[in-house]
């Protein structure tokens, strides 16, 4: 009783107001159950038009419910070792215990709560800008060295102790990068998105991670099957070529297009400009520009689409690189600019855009590996 009693408090009170653990653990478990109810079925057809879209949003779904449950299942002696830093202060150590207890409640109402609302501003952002403002310093000196690196690759004879030197800089920075996001994130998978279940895994959420883990893994076969699918001529064969003016490495590359009425007329020639230097490339048309996103969105409206075909193409095809084409005019909030800089540096993916009117703002900016504005 005290537990559906506390449960009840988070469908209704924000669920930073320190619920307990096996209150939300209840919470995940009764949305998951429901849920999973109508997870496609294992029928061995391609899954198309609304019917993918809803698979999508399911993978979306069970993505965040792992990542909640990986949290919600470390101990406090795990957290206190992951914030014991040299960078951090005994009262920053403890804030940043705080802050990760606070988000991770604040995702978990997100996807459980049927009625949930997002703030303006919430305990998960205060986590991602605190994270920014300590990490601002040590990305800047990575950086700085890597431009270093680079002048030095670029000289006549290349000094290669300098090489050497500037390496082991940029290597001992990005180890300092690694332990502060282990601090504000937790030790959490950050390769792919399909780390298999560790049988040896223990904890209060286990039993629901497993089940969370298993369904991701079928709903990712289903959105595999494709019969219509090209196979990419090149064969796997990483190809170097140029998209709009910009220079694109890729050996998969996936392709979301702006299909508003005002980029229509774009479209046409740059389809074959693509599928001429990059033939087999996985192509995706949206409405729009927005980079909105939610972890558990009911619907999607019509400019809500953008990165769950990224999503599509990055977790599902697997493609190593995206071209972007729109005229950028539509908002990038915190939110969908934190997820999609999760997808790129998990996978390892470039981001190429172009834009056919506006520049990218600073945030953007920083994830693009090539800009053109046409």
């Amino acid at each position: 009783m005290k537990i559906l009693l506390a449960l009840s408090f988070i469908l209704v009170a924000p669920l930073w107001a320190k619920a307990t653990p096996a209150a939300i653990l209840t919470s995940l478990n009764q949305s998951f159950k429901k849920r999973a109810a109508n997870f496609p079925k294992a029928n061995g057809k391609a899954l198309e038009g609304n019917d993918r879209t809803k698979a999508l949003l399911d993978l979306r779904y069970l993505l965040e419910m792992e990542s909640i449950l990986r949290e919600l299942n470390t101990d406090l002696p795990t957290l206190q070792k992951e914030v014991n830093i040299d960078e951090f202060s005994r009262s920053e150590k403890k804030r940043t215990i705080g802050l990760r207890a606070e988000a991770n409640e604040f995702r978990a109402t997100s996807i459980a709560a049927a009625d949930f609302k997002a703030p303006r501003s919430s305990p998960l952002e205060k986590l991602h800008k605190a994270f920014e403002r300590k990490a601002r310093k040590p990305l800047m000196e990575i950086s700085k060295s890597r431009k270093a690196l680079n002048r030095e690759y670029d000289r006549n004879t290349p000094d290669d102790r300098e090489i050497d030197k500037l390496q082991a800089e940029i290597d001992r920075q990005e180890k300092e990068l690694q332990s502060l996001r282990i601090a504000f994130f937790g030790d959490i998978p950050r390769e792919g998105f399909e780390a298999p279940f560790d049988p040896a895994t223990k904890g209060p959420a286990a039993g629901l991670l497993k089940k969370v883990i298993t369904a991701r893994d079928q709903i990712l076969i289903a959105l595999r099957l494709d019969p219509k699918q090209k196979v990419a001529a090149n064969d796997g064969e990483v190809k170097n070529g140029e998209v709009g003016g910009i220079k694109v490495r890729s050996s998969n590359l996936g392709v979301v297009l702006d299909h508003s009425t005002s980029m229509q007329s774009h479209l046409l020639a740059l389809r074959k400009e693509i599928d001429k230097g990059f033939p087999g490339s996985l192509f995706r048309e949206v409405y729009g520009c927005a980079l909105t996103w939610t972890a558990n969105p009911k619907t999607l409206g019509q400019r809500d689409h953008v990165l769950l075909a990224m999503e599509d193409l990055i977790i599902v095809k697997g493609t190593d690189a995206l071209y972007w084409f729109s005229d950028l005019r539509d908002p990038a909030p915190h939110a969908g600019l934190t997820r999609l800089a999760e997808l790129l540096d998990r996978s390892g993916a470039l981001l190429y855009v172009s834009s056919v009117d506006q520049k990218p703002g600073d945030e953007l900016e920083e994830l693009i590996t090539g800009f053109k504005k046409k």
